[in-house]
């Protein structure tokens, strides 16, 4: 349990191309070396996380787009997910954009300047390997924010998923340092990752809400009026 960390980035890649991407993943050598130089695991293969072929794809990515629960849709279904489990954690792609997952998914890694930092750079040469040059994080549970994983689910692009963000819970601070606290933020590839402080005690911007069950956003300073 707990609130998980998620990373967003954008894709236009057809259905043959993204079918082929576990062996594309395996030739990542720089993602392999990084991961393997601060977590020392052993390699693995890629592979989809179950049966996939582009008529399971369109299925998984339609069940998550409509509504209404379609009998008929998902009794075609083999798999509810559209997952790669790869050696640094999974890819979940869906029609406009994929979802990165470290197997050190919980958002409090963030709190550790170092395991921040690690997280942060192989998402990034991720990231490029796709020609995307922003990330969007979340918290995907607990906290509100998780509606901006649910937006990438649904569908939508990239774009729509900022706009969505952005209306929901204003803009984020731009610094790493401060920003990771704020439970949702953007990081661009094209800049230099800046060092980080431990950090300790709660988020300055949320505030748990008893009575509502749920957390509430308290502050931000860079709304603009």
């Amino acid at each position: 349990m707990g609130v998980d960390l998620t990373g967003i980035i954008g894709h236009s890649l057809s259905k043959e191309e993204i079918l082929a991407l576990p062996e594309q993943i395996d030739q990542w050598e720089e993602v392999h070396h990084f991961f393997k130089s601060y977590n020392g695991d052993s390699y693995s293969q890629a592979e989809w996380d179950g049966y996939m072929d582009e008529e399971q794809l369109e299925l998984i990515w339609r069940y998550f787009e409509t509504s209404d629960s379609d009998h008929a849709l998902t009794s075609k279904l083999k798999n509810f997910d559209s997952v790669i489990d790869c050696t640094f954690g999974t890819l979940a792609v869906y029609r406009k954009t994929i979802l990165i997952t470290h197997w050190n998914h919980k958002y409090s890694n963030l709190r550790n300047p170092d395991t921040a930092k690690s997280i942060l750079t192989l998402n990034r040469l991720i990231a490029r390997r796709f020609n995307q040059e922003e990330i969007i994080y979340c918290a995907d549970s607990g906290y509100p924010t998780q509606s901006i994983e649910h937006t990438a689910l649904f569908g939508a692009d990239f774009a729509e998923i900022k706009t969505h963000a952005f209306s929901q819970f204003g803009t984020p601070p731009v610094e790493i340092e401060e920003a990771r606290k704020y439970m949702f933020f953007i990081d661009r590839t094209d800049t230099e990752l800046e060092e980080m402080t431990l950090w300790e005690g709660e988020s300055p911007y949320w505030r748990y809400d008893s009575e509502a069950g749920d957390y509430e956003l308290i502050n931000n300073p860079y709304t603009k009026e």
